[in-house]
């Protein structure tokens, strides 16, 4: 049964990416208009409430028909508190239909957490707290945004905003709840190939194990930043 733990905590996100690529080609066989994929890069500049670090990564949309598209999210980054390495890695996908000013579906969030002590230091087996800084959060979430122009044709606002309702991770074995809300807002430029997009995101979630930094502890039921994208269109 560990084992098996092992591999499927593993094997998930990677099943999960896996099938929202194979997903991205369907708009050669059914989009009715020629279709858009954007690629870029993405990096937030997160604060947990003890420490802040940068996460990078990827996104990736496809128009899969008229107004239909699919969009998958990867980013990493490391939180360093006390010597202690905390690795996030966010996994999510979605699928949604855009209307002209605004958007609305579902979608998938995986949000891996891997902690590793600073040297010298072993997790004290009597106490829960490996558990509850290694445990995964995942579960469905829904999506609405909305968006319209500023000034130019190039520039746009934007609003999203998710909500994943419940948690089927681990820290419900612990008597927590990592189901949370989200919100981005921030400002796009775009052009035919290329686009830059500069804003702010803020999750919000339940109920988190709080941290001990220096004998206090702190909540850590916040997570919010700056974020920078920019990638090129297809």
């Amino acid at each position: 049964m560990k084992g098996a733990f092992v591999v499927g905590r593993f094997c998930e996100p990677a099943v999960f990416v896996s099938l929202f690529l194979c997903a991205v080609p369907l708009h050669l066989a059914f989009a009715d208009e020629p279709s858009r994929a954007d690629l870029g890069a993405k990096i937030w500049y997160a604060d947990n409430g003890q420490e802040h670090a940068l996460l990078g990564g990827a996104v990736l949309s496809a128009k899969l028909l008229r107004s239909v598209e699919v969009e998958g999210e990867f980013l990493q980054g490391d939180f360093h508190n006390e010597g202690d390495v905390e690795t996030h890695r966010y996994f999510e996908g979605e699928c949604r239909r855009r209307f002209r000013y605004g958007y609305a579906g579902a979608g998938f969030s995986y949000r891996q957490v891997n902690t590793e002590l600073k040297p010298g230091w072993v997790w004290d087996d009597d106490r829960p707290e490996r558990e509850e800084r290694n445990a995964d959060i995942y579960g469905p979430y829904l999506a609405a945004g909305l968006q319209g122009p500023l000034f130019c044709r190039h520039l746009k606002w934007r609003l999203s905003t998710a909500w994943m309702f419940k948690d089927f991770g681990e820290l419900d074995d612990l008597g927590y709840d990592g189901s949370h809300a989200s919100v981005e807002a921030g400002l796009e430029v775009a052009f035919k190939k290329l686009f830059l997009s500069l804003g702010y995101r803020y999750e919000r979630y339940r109920d988190l194990p709080p941290r001990l930094s220096n004998g206090v502890a702190s909540d850590r039921n916040v997570m919010e930043g700056p974020f920078s994208t920019a990638g090129v269109r297809f």
